[in-house]
């Protein structure tokens, strides 16, 4: 509901004669004032938008805390090619962390295929990128 607002915000500003870049500043403005770790300068931590039930929810939390603290360390080159491998890197090791919780923690059968499948899936896709980055730019990591 939040992202469906926020966008509608946007899109209001910008066909009333402002940019998109002033709507997003705004949002951003108006984000910051509702929520105080965005105010000091950092991202909302994630323990505080996804609330932790049980001890699955705390590590799937930290599984992408982990992502979101590599991907905003990341350097941007201006490459669009090696950024796009990068930064898909982590997201793809956060979506394996969290499968291998789901593995551990879950129930349901369909849902723990679903999680073998996205290891699969994501490993083998990592590997292609570091063989990419290490083939097109000298080093795994770009």
């Amino acid at each position: 509901m939040k992202l469906y607002l926020g966008m509608s915000l946007i899109i209001a500003g910008a066909l009333l004669g402002g940019t998109i870049e002033h709507a997003v500043s705004e949002s951003s403005t108006a984000r910051a004032a509702s929520n105080p770790a965005v105010a000091r300068g950092g991202q909302a931590s994630m323990d505080t938008t996804m609330q932790a039930k049980s001890s699955a929810d705390r590590e799937m939390n930290e599984a992408m805390m982990h992502m979101t603290r590599t991907m905003d360390s990341t350097k941007m080159t201006g490459d669009a090619d090696r950024d796009f491998m990068v930064m898909m890197i982590p997201h793809h090791q956060a979506a394996i962390d969290m499968a291998k919780i789901e593995l551990r923690n879950g129930k349901r059968p369909l849902v723990k295929t679903l999680a073998h499948n996205i290891i699969d899936a994501q490993a083998r896709e990592i590997k292609l990128m570091h063989s990419w980055l290490r083939q097109w730019y000298g080093n795994a990591s770009g």
